[in-house]
């Protein structure tokens, strides 16, 4: 299984880059948002999803888009690992995606060689995010965070309320409400958001999960669950379908 997130680079030195309007070449010097990838596992195949939140599609003439809403056949590929962090990507038409000198990505390639590999450089998935969010349930249900400073996961839409601003510290976020106020993960396992700065209780660990979900694991270790009820706490081991949510983009801004 890869990570959760990547960056990929060519043998040129040059990283893939995915444009907002879904345009990929090989031809970026760093790696930042628009150079992360989020990798989902499909069964024996991989889907790669940018931070635009669009998916890799290889067309059957060998051309390689990045805007597709769904991971079907083909935005899946075949991963295999040819060397020590460096892979290969094959398609479901059996040809390998491949970097050409002048930046060019092309999935057409009936052989791999030093062009189709590409070193794998995990990254974070923070970095993929929007300034502005929602968070809702696996209840269906956005996350609120309400004036008097508690937390509830009830609200049907993404309002001022259920909107925040992201902050990154390196591999983990921060959630700042319209309020002013940081999400805190307490010992207990309680949430409050109360928090006028962002320490170690409110940051926050997001992994990836099958089918576009995340889950938030807080600095005590414990996942972020939002129960049937909409009570919201910080206490569970593992990740099941309620400690998983999915991220939407705001256009609620403060």
């Amino acid at each position: 299984m890869l990570p959760n997130c990547i960056a990929l680079k060519s043998c040129h030195g040059q990283y893939i880059r995915v444009e907002s309007g879904g345009e990929v070449a090989c031809n970026a010097d760093d790696c930042g948002a628009w150079e992360c990838i989020i990798t989902e596992t499909h069964e024996d195949k991989v889907a790669f999803k940018s931070c635009h939140g669009k998916y890799l599609s290889a067309q059957d003439d060998g051309t390689l888009e990045w805007n597709r809403d769904a991971a079907g056949s083909f935005e899946k590929f075949e991963v295999e690992m040819v060397g020590e962090g460096q892979i290969t990507l094959r398609s479901v038409h059996g040809l390998y995606v491949c970097a050409e000198e002048d930046g060019t990505l092309v999935a057409d390639r009936e052989r791999a060689g030093s062009f189709e590999k590409f070193d794998m450089e995990i990254t974070s998935f923070a970095k993929t995010l929007p300034t502005f969010l929602g968070l809702k349930s696996n209840h269906g249900k956005f996350v609120c965070a309400q004036d008097d400073d508690t937390v509830i996961a009830d609200r049907d839409s993404c309002g001022a309320w259920e909107s925040f601003q992201i902050e990154i510290h390196d591999d983990k976020i921060a959630l700042k409400s319209c309020h002013g106020k940081y999400l805190s993960a307490q010992d207990d396992g309680s949430l409050e958001w109360n928090r006028d700065e962002a320490g170690s209780w409110e940051q926050f660990q997001i992994d990836c999960l099958e089918h576009g979900k995340v889950s938030l694991k807080g600095t005590h270790g414990m996942y972020v669950c939002a129960e049937e009820d909409g009570t919201m706490v910080a206490d569970r081991p593992g990740v099941g379908g309620f400690e998983s949510f999915e991220f939407e983009s705001s256009d609620n801004t403060f």
